[in-house]
């Protein structure tokens, strides 16, 4: 919350709306086995005639868990009105990645860095109103939220910390940085994965683990420009470009690796509890 340009860390709150994964109260999915834990443990041994089956299905579930966490975050909303908490609250709408359909032969999400894992959407509601509307089709990255709300709150952005303040953008004003390259990082289950993207241009290096159950070229490039899907491989076919993106994603992998974890902080989760009127739950039917 802002007041006076300050940001008032008593009643500096951290939510989420919650809902069951695949949620499964849709008229329109007909197999009410599908979504199960036991299914969604057992994609990655489909063959691709059943993934073919089975992907419009999944789709509706996820359709209807988006439309849960819409129907959620608008009571959110409601409730900040009504405590008159909206015309002083900065909100953004994001998220954490975002989720593969067998759309490169694999599913969920924490699998690959193709676009589909990795385009969110960023959508800002600020209390003036100012921007409202306005489409931005600029690159921007996850670490750019930090520096963002800070600024947005009145308060000085540490030099320290990475990324750069999107308020230009969401005033309408242009973000002047030349030569920047835009980095994804994975690194789980003893698979890493990175992504250095500049311009139009997108390089992926895999380094997968033998119990991988997906088969993947050690260097992948793409022209986003023309092939947004990441179907037409050109590693082999434009070495200069590959070339000249593996030297800076080394450099920005190099760069991560350097910085230190930040210190673990434990959340008080009371007050958050006592400011929402109720905790909404999801019953799935059987």
């Amino acid at each position: 919350r802002i007041d006076g340009g300050q940001l008032d860390l008593r009643q500096l709150r951290v939510l989420a709306t919650l809902s069951t994964r695949y949620a499964r109260d849709t008229a329109d999915v007909t197999d009410r086995q599908i979504g199960s834990r036991q299914r969604m443990g057992s994609l990655f041994r489909r063959s691709a005639a059943e993934a073919v089956v089975e992907r419009p299905q999944l789709i509706k579930l996820y359709d209807a868990e988006i439309a849960q966490n819409d129907a959620s975050f608008g009571q959110l909303l409601d409730e900040l009105a009504r405590r008159g908490l909206d015309r002083n609250t900065a909100i953004l709408v994001t998220a954490d990645h975002g989720e593969e359909f067998y759309e490169h032969g694999g599913w969920k999400h924490g699998q690959t860095l193709y676009e589909e894992q990795l385009r969110i959407p960023m959508i800002f509601a600020l209390p003036d109103g100012s921007g409202a509307g306005r489409v931005v089709a600029d690159a921007v990255e996850q670490i750019d939220i930090a520096p963002t709300l800070l600024e947005l709150a009145g308060l000085q952005i540490p030099k320290e910390l990475p990324g750069h303040s999107l308020v230009p953008l969401v005033q309408g004003q242009h973000r002047d940085l030349p030569g920047h390259v835009f980095y994804a990082w994975l690194e789980t289950n003893g698979r890493t994965l990175a992504a250095a993207i500049r311009n139009d241009w997108k390089l992926i290096e895999n380094q997968l683990g033998a119990d991988f159950l997906r088969t993947m070229t050690p260097v992948e490039l793409y022209s986003l420009g023309s092939d947004r899907e990441e179907i037409h491989a050109l590693a082999l076919l434009r070495a200069q470009r590959r070339s000249w993106l593996e030297g800076q994603l080394a450099r920005g992998v190099a760069r991560f690796r350097s910085l230190e974890p930040s210190e673990q902080t434990t959340i008080d989760r009371a007050p958050t509890r006592s400011f929402l009127p109720h905790r909404s739950r999801i019953r799935s039917r059987r």
